[in-house]
């Protein structure tokens, strides 16, 4: 339970070994946190967590662990695995603790080892502004892509989805996608989730994201042309996806409502 951030390598080498090494986070001494991180805004929606995450991966010391306390209305696992995927792919924070949530960090001292952190950050709403500005191209736009689940949907968010745009359509031109697991999307197909989407002119994706099928410019090319508006509610995308596409490319984050929108009207607002 203690462990690393590892690659799935280190996983096959430990289980054909029955050991792996003593290092990182495995050793107890390593896991306590040395940065304190203070909310100043309530923290509630997946977009609040997904843009806490880019925040935190920005702004607190590299290489830290975070020890997070504030205004938050308890995170379930589809709220905090957006904020850990936004914290993992601008920094290299492999760590959060949140006092009185995670289980190493029932108390502040708890989270700390009883010792005083060696750095401190307040969170701001000004912060959330700057995160969306960082992320954002500012303005409305035309939209050619929309896409959704990074990290990949559970079954429970596809259903929100399928639910939302049940019937409603797809602007002309504009591909849009729900990304997933092959696991979800067969449970997907069963409760009629992803007919529902597919009606609606969307296609549930399985097993990979944008980053694989954009490593082929003639895929890129018909679906993000030059000038194409990008339209995300994932703060992993927005980063990461934008300088992989085609030049002049205009990236809009939002939650997933707005994105849902933004697919049916054909234009971001």
């Amino acid at each position: 339970a203690c462990g690393n951030p590892d690659g799935i390598e280190a996983s096959f080498w430990a289980s054909l070994c029955g050991r792996i090494p003593k290092y990182g986070k495995h050793d107890p001494k390593n896991r306590f946190g040395n940065c304190l991180v203070e909310i100043e805004k309530p923290i509630e929606t997946s977009e609040d967590w997904d843009l806490l995450g880019y925040i935190i991966g920005k702004k607190a010391p590299q290489y830290s662990t975070p020890v997070m306390k504030g205004q938050f209305v308890r995170p379930n696992i589809y709220k905090f695995k957006q904020f850990a995927a936004s914290c993992a792919v601008v920094s290299n924070i492999d760590m959060v603790h949140i006092v009185g949530m995670t289980p190493e960090a029932l108390t502040e001292e708890m989270a700390f080892g009883g010792k005083e952190p060696d750095s401190y950050l307040k969170v701001t709403e000004a912060d959330f502004a700057w995160a969306v500005s960082q992320l954002s191209d500012p303005g409305e736009g035309s939209v050619n892509y929309v896409t959704l689940g990074c990290p990949h949907y559970s079954i429970y968010e596809i259903q929100q989805v399928a639910e939302y745009v049940k019937g409603k359509k797809v602007a002309p031109g504009v591909t849009f996608h729900v990304w997933t697991n092959y696991a979800m999307r067969a449970l997907a197909r069963l409760n009629g989730y992803e007919k529902i989407i597919q009606d609606a002119g969307g296609e549930l994706m399985a097993a990979h994201c944008p980053y694989g099928i954009f490593e082929y410019p003639n895929v890129r090319d018909a679906i993000m042309p030059v000038n194409a508006g990008l339209v995300t509610d994932s703060v992993k995308i927005a980063a990461d996806l934008p300088p992989m596409c085609n030049p002049g490319v205009r990236t809009y984050y939002g939650d997933t409502w707005r994105c849902i929108d933004a697919a049916v009207r054909g234009s971001w607002r």
